[in-house]
């Protein structure tokens, strides 16, 4: 198998390329991996540069990484292919063929067979969005379907399950996944099934956090069939399946997407973006892989989102609560995270710079202020906090009054005693001066 994912070089690569717009990146290369350069660059991508210079700076990296092997060699054939630098392809090959001898050609093959799934792949993204038939914005704040939530009942838990490993499993085809259940969640993707295995238990133990946090009883399933995680390998995959299975567009920012259905949540979650694992490498302990940390933040996120919105009935709760809820529990269950510590200072210098926290009330959950690394995030992050130390009852009682149709307002009295406005501007003067 020839190089997959980030390859890191021995040392940085510095490095000055002319980009196919014009712009000039200049400064040192870290790593690379299918789809560019990283470190303190920036991030440049090998389908932005001229052909030469992919293949010049292909060899060169490949060089610094120490290797200029079979695996390597022939993932530049790859690179090179899938990029459209065909005549630049075939002197990768002749260097492939020079050092693999005998084995030359069966590298090739499998450099053109992944080359080939990668450019179908695109050309499938690109005709969906130029039919104009995706959906775009966040799905998990405006549910389909009937008003309804199905009934979870013990009996019919087995067919739903079963639909959504299905469902999973149709979006998938021809990516070479595998499936594993270890109890209340499905997860597919193209690792091992003993590592997949591992994520379903750390996603179950994410579940039963958030279940206790909502005040649901012990061992009642939240979703009729469980929670279905699909583990893509890149951002193309992301939206490739979004786009094809769900006609619906992912969000540049994003990373992960989930569409609630009748079954339960379909959540698909590609890796962390290198610019965010390199941002949190920079703060987070020694002993903790940062990469690991975002991968863990992003399930516990997702699954909270799809058990809010599947919560009773299908009225959709205000986004700053639960996009703030999701933080919290994201930044309470995953061992080493550093939300609170990113995002908290953040969220006081708006408050103490003069901003009360009520704007984030008129937000809609597509809104760009709820990025990942939007300002709106922050804020609602520290009130969601603020709301689940004010009591275990508090957030359970205000999801369930919001689910019932009350209003924002009347669900603050009956649950906190004062109007959503007077708490509000409580918490603004609370943050003023409390970390």
């Amino acid at each position: 198998m020839f190089l997959r994912g980030e390859v890191k070089l021995v040392s940085p690569l510095p490095l000055r390329i002319e980009e196919l717009t014009g712009k000039t990146s200049v400064g040192k290369v870290d790593r690379f991996d299918d789809a560019g350069l990283y470190g303190e660059i920036g991030s440049v991508r090998w389908a932005a540069m001229k052909p030469a210079d992919r293949f010049r700076i292909g060899r060169a990296v490949l060089d610094r990484a120490r290797r200029v092997d079979p695996p390597g060699l022939a993932w530049l054939v790859f690179m090179l292919e899938a990029t459209g630098a065909d005549a630049f392809r075939d002197r990768a090959a002749d260097l492939l063929i020079a050092t693999a001898g005998d084995d030359a050609d069966a590298w090739l093959e499998e450099a053109t067979r992944r080359a080939q799934e990668l450019l179908e792949a695109s050309a499938a993204l690109a005709a969906a969005s130029d039919a104009a038939r995706l959906a775009r914005g966040r799905p998990h704040h405006h549910p389909r379907g009937s008003k309804a939530w199905p009934a979870i009942d013990v009996r019919t838990s087995v067919e739903a399950a079963a639909r959504l490993r299905e469902a999973g499993e149709e979006a998938t085809d021809g990516l070479g996944f595998e499936g594993v259940r270890p109890r209340r969640t499905i997860v597919i993707g193209g690792r091992e099934v003993d590592r997949l295995a591992r994520v379903g238990v750390r996603c179950d133990r994410w579940l039963d956090g958030i279940a206790a946090t909502l005040g649901l009883p012990p061992g009642l399933d939240p979703f009729p069939g469980g929670a279905l995680v699909v583990q893509v390998g890149d951002h193309d995959q992301l939206r490739l399946l979004s786009a094809g299975h769900f006609g619906h567009e992912v969000l540049d920012a994003d990373d992960a997407i989930v569409f609630v259905t009748d079954d339960g949540p379909f959540i698909i979650i590609a890796p962390p973006r290198p610019q965010r694992v390199e941002n949190l490498g920079r703060v987070i302990g020694p002993d903790r892989d940062p990469k690991a940390v975002l991968a863990s933040e992003a399930e516990v996120r997702c699954i909270t989102r799809g058990m809010v919105a599947m919560l009773q009935t299908r009225r959709v709760p205000p986004a700053w609560l639960l996009e703030g809820l999701a933080e919290a529990m994201a930044s309470t269950l995953v061992p080493g995270s550093c939300i609170d510590l990113i995002r908290r200072p953040k969220a006081l210098a708006s408050i103490r710079g003069g901003r009360p926290p009520r704007w984030i009330l008129d937000l809609d959950g597509d809104d760009p202020a709820f990025d990942p690394e939007g300002l709106g995030r922050d804020v609602a992050f520290i009130v969601a906090t603020r709301l689940l130390e004010s009591g275990p009852g508090v957030i359970p009682g205000l999801f369930a009054d919001l689910k019932a149709g009350r209003s924002l307002d009347e669900a603050f009295r009956r649950r906190l005693g004062v109007s959503s406005a007077a708490w509000f501007d409580d918490t603004a003067n609370w943050f003023r001066f409390n970390d």
